[in-house]
């Protein structure tokens, strides 16, 4: 249903933004104590150059992160809540679409498993509602929906951000959730113009991003924590549906 390809495709394409590989930036002519990516100081003291430098060596620490955002594409609203392992690129993940549904997503290696309540399967595939509720399909490799969550698999960190905004404008500081943030204004060929939230206190690691904050379509990204431990199993057999060959959600 093209409903819930939307919804758990868009969380996958947000994700996929956020993801990359930059190369890693030459602190040369910094001090150590400058760079350093475990310093909890006052980054806003800090220059352009110096803070980018810690942010993207904070960033290569990382193993695991937890994201939040929501991204609205005109009349479309769609929530994301996901836990990810970075080295193994196993996944969990809420995905909401107002007015559709809520999907639980679960990635494990190369499998992928999807579940929804009676209520969201009703709106979405009345055909297989009663079947489906709260048990979880094994996604075929080729599904919709399999295809774009799947680029969370080319995860790394948030170097890629970082680069971004290396040469970007400074903004006047604003605050997220009650702390004060520095705010970095950049540009990325495919997300367009975008702002970077590092914390002015504390360890140097992103903690929100947003991009096209206009009228009808944006995405505000939130990174909540780091190196959590992420459970992704796969459910247990009683728990999931294999659809017929040629049969789609």
């Amino acid at each position: 249903m093209r409903s819930v390809r939307n919804a758990v495709g868009a969380a996958g394409i947000v994700l996929m933004l956020v993801a990359g590989c930059a190369e890693t930036p030459d602190p040369s002519g910094s001090s150590p104590d400058e760079t350093a990516s475990d310093v909890a100081g006052d980054n806003s003291t800090l220059s352009d150059r110096v803070l980018y430098t810690r942010v993207s060596l904070a960033a290569m620490r990382v193993r695991t992160v937890h994201l939040r955002g929501v991204i609205r594409v005109k009349a479309r609203t769609v929530r994301m809540d996901m836990r990810i392992d970075l080295g193994s690129k196993a996944f969990t993940a809420t995905v909401e679409e107002v007015g559709v549904g809520v999907f639980d997503v679960v990635g494990t290696g190369s499998e992928v498993y999807l579940k929804g309540d009676a209520g969201t399967w009703s709106r979405t595939n009345r055909e297989l509602a009663e079947r489906l509720t709260d048990k979880y399909v094994r996604l075929p490799s080729d599904s919709p929906l399999v295809t774009e969550p799947d680029r969370i698999k080319d995860l790394a960190d948030m170097r890629e951000l970082a680069e971004a905004v290396r040469d970007g404008e400074r903004h006047r500081d604003a605050e997220v959730d009650g702390r004060r943030m520095i705010v970095l204004g950049g540009h990325d060929d495919t997300l367009g113009d975008m702002l970077l939230y590092i914390p002015a206190e504390g360890i140097a690691l992103p903690a929100r991003m947003t991009v096209g904050e206009g009228a009808d379509t944006g995405i505000t990204l939130d990174w909540l924590d780091f190196d959590q431990p992420v459970v992704a199993r796969r459910p247990d057999p009683d728990r999931i549906v294999e659809l017929a060959p040629g049969q789609r959600v």
